[in-house]
């Protein structure tokens, strides 16, 4: 969990950083795929991710001890979370593949 207070701030930083202009250069236009950074959207995906880590790396160790499930049963339906979490997002991945952009 460290790891993660350390590693996300500098990752949200990036994408304001790989959008910085050299002076000089032309403006950028708006909506195309250079366009500003939505801090807002930004703190949702920040947010998001940060549940996920947390239901993650602690659902075994809930079910286990808070729960009273057994350790193999606890551990067993975590790899059912992971494995959830990697069919939605092939499945999501391919349903937005075929959907319009849509620009804000």
């Amino acid at each position: 969990m460290p790891a993660t207070l350390v590693i996300k701030p500098a990752v949200a930083v990036l994408p304001a950083a790989a959008r910085a202009r050299p002076r000089g250069s032309a403006p950028r236009p708006e909506g195309g795929p250079d366009a500003p950074v939505s801090w807002p959207r930004l703190a949702l995906v920040y947010c998001a991710t940060d549940a996920e880590a947390c239901l993650s790396f602690w659902s075994a160790t809930y079910l286990d001890e808070a729960i009273g499930m057994q350790a193999h049963t606890a551990v067993a339906l975590a790899g059912v979370l992971f494995a959830s979490m990697l069919v939605g997002r092939l499945v999501g991945s391919r349903l937005s593949a075929g959907a319009p952009a849509v620009h804000c």
